[in-house]
């Protein structure tokens, strides 16, 4: 006969505490992971420190104007797998965020809050030397102190300049004995510490701008409106889909209906697909720097309760590529969907549910095929018709302008003179009078490209300047065989009609930059013989038929 009995066998607690603090966070998502708290208190307003302390080491604070804990709300926060909130919108999944994410970057964190009301403000500190000392699971609480009580109204200062009202509630992080902050990632410490503290202040900046964008955007009427600021400056909501421009919509939109296995339901998860417009396609320069079209940016973007969670990037078995740059997708799911939406302590690495992955995997193909053809120039229609507005092609020319070799235009009332490598030579003087035969646009400013029904001497291209802003144009015939046979078959291909018209304005910009009353004569022969030799070359090509 066999006995057997149950033993308790006591961990060791030094050993636990330090293994908790190689989780693998990193200081932007350990920060995300302490906002996330405050939002769920329900703070409207949040200020993070960051800076050094008077001994010359690293400090960082996170203050908010939330509902603030009691003793007993700071007893179960500072706990180890803390009661969970009893909210279905809840931020917080495992009750260990605030603990793992500190003592990732410190060895001492502190509490200081207080629910309001006239309830005194308390404390509770974590100190892992005093843990490793006693071995036990020890932590102070008690009245906030001086110091505390000092740096408490500091940040209350911060709070009420953010907002425009001085909290009376809510909670104050602090990180002491931050020892892993300014530590490479191989090991190692910063030669100019200070340097790297403000390119990691930086680099938290955009993080949290990226991760609550919904939040911060007052316009975004999905998530409740948080002012967020690191070191008194607010941080600026950084949509990755560009939204606020009316040229992007989604292409994509699909609402995924969850039922439990009897039927009930469960909500909505939400996948919308974009394929970005080229800078050059909206004309204003903030897009361009919002959009950031590159390798980085593309691929699923996954939002719990509208909190960025994970992403950019792609689920396995679906490789990134350069013609994929402008493709984004946005899958928002809620948090009663954890168990098919799966992540780790850090609210990363997410791991799908595997009907869930399936049916992404059915969404994805079509449009990023679409975005591969639209990167190629392929399947789109252009974004303005020959002649109508502010192409592509004159936004880009405007934005690289500075860095082009051309000539400089005044523009007088009706005078018009050009200075470029040949002198100076006035085109049309103070009374009208044209001296040389150069096309001038006056009713053409701000265009680059301008297409004409004719041109003279039949020939497909000529220089030509803005008469209301002096800018060098280029114009295109429209009756031109090889327009008609060239041109417009391929007009649908919009990396083609651009690069093309680059191409003739190039031609036009070093014609007019080297052209006098004697070389005007030379250029307009090189442009005649040009388009008739196109002429003879095209003649076999087919007609273009409207509708092709």
């Amino acid at each position: 006969m066999t006995e057997s009995e149950f033993v308790e066998i006591p961990p060791d607690i030094e050993r636990i505490v330090e293994g908790f603090r190689d989780i693998g966070y990193t200081f932007p998502v350990a920060v995300a992971d302490l906002v996330d708290n405050s939002i769920e208190a329900g703070a409207s307003v949040v200020s993070i420190n960051v800076a050094f302390g008077r001994d010359g080491k690293p400090t960082v604070s996170i203050a908010d104007d939330g509902c603030g804990m009691d003793r007993e709300g700071l007893l179960n926060a500072m706990k180890y797998g803390a009661a969970s909130v009893d909210d279905p919108r809840r931020l917080g999944r495992f009750g260990l965020g605030l603990k793992t994410a500190s003592t990732g970057f410190c060895r001492c964190l502190t509490l200081v809050s207080t629910p309001g009301d006239g309830v005194p403000e308390m404390f509770a500190t974590w100190d892992l030397d005093l843990v490793a000392a006693e071995n036990k699971w020890i932590y102070e609480i008690g009245d906030m102190r001086a110091d505390q009580s000092d740096a408490l109204e500091d940040e209350r200062d911060v709070l009420e300049g953010l907002s425009g009202a001085r909290p009376d509630k809510g909670t104050l992080v602090i990180w002491d004995k931050v020892d892993r902050l300014l530590v490479k990632r191989h090991g190692g410490e910063y030669v100019n510490p200070s340097l790297a503290l403000r390119n990691k202040t930086m680099e938290l900046r955009d993080h949290l701008g990226l991760v609550f964008q919904r939040y911060l955007d007052s316009d975004d009427d999905r998530a409740k409106d948080v002012v967020i600021a690191v070191n008194g400056d607010r941080v600026e909501p950084n949509d990755p889909f560009c939204e606020r421009w009316e040229k992007v919509e989604p292409e994509l939109k699909k609402v995924m209906e969850l039922l439990t296995e009897d039927g009930e339901d469960r909500g909505q998860v939400l996948v919308r697909g974009f394929i970005l417009p080229k800078p050059n396609d909206i004309d204003d320069p903030a897009y361009g720097r919002q959009a950031d079209i590159s390798a980085g940016k593309q691929g699923i973007y996954w939002y719990r309760e509208n909190r960025l969670i994970e992403g950019p990037g792609w689920l396995p078995g679906f490789r990134g590529d350069t013609h994929l740059n402008h493709l984004r997708i946005d899958v928002s799911y809620q948090a009663n969907h954890d168990d098919l939406f799966i992540v780790d302590i850090k609210k990363k690495d997410l791991k799908l549910d595997a009907g869930l992955a399936e049916a992404m995997e059915e969404l994805l193909p079509p449009i990023r095929a679409e975005a591969n053809n639209r990167s190629r120039g392929r399947g789109q229609p252009p974004v303005t018709p020959p002649g109508g507005g502010r192409t592509p092609t004159t936004v880009g020319i405007d934005k690289k302008e500075p860095g082009l070799e051309g000539p400089e235009v005044t523009v007088d009332g009706p005078s018009v003179v050009v200075g470029n490598n040949r002198g100076t030579t006035v085109v049309r003087d103070s009374d009208g009078n044209t001296n040389i035969q150069i096309r001038i646009d006056d009713e053409g400013q701000g265009k680059r490209v301008e297409f004409a029904n004719t041109l003279p001497h039949a020939v497909l291209w000529e220089p030509s300047l803005g008469g209301g802003d002096g800018n060098t144009q280029v114009a295109i015939s429209m009756t031109h065989d090889w327009y008609k046979k060239t041109y417009l078959p391929n007009a649908s291909n919009t990396n083609f009609v651009e690069a093309i018209e680059y191409l003739f304005f190039a031609l036009a910009m070093a014609e007019l930059n080297n052209t006098d009353l004697l070389q005007h004569q030379i250029f307009g022969d090189f442009r005649v013989e040009v388009s008739r030799n196109l002429t003879r070359l095209v003649s076999d090509l087919p007609e273009h038929e409207p509708g092709d």
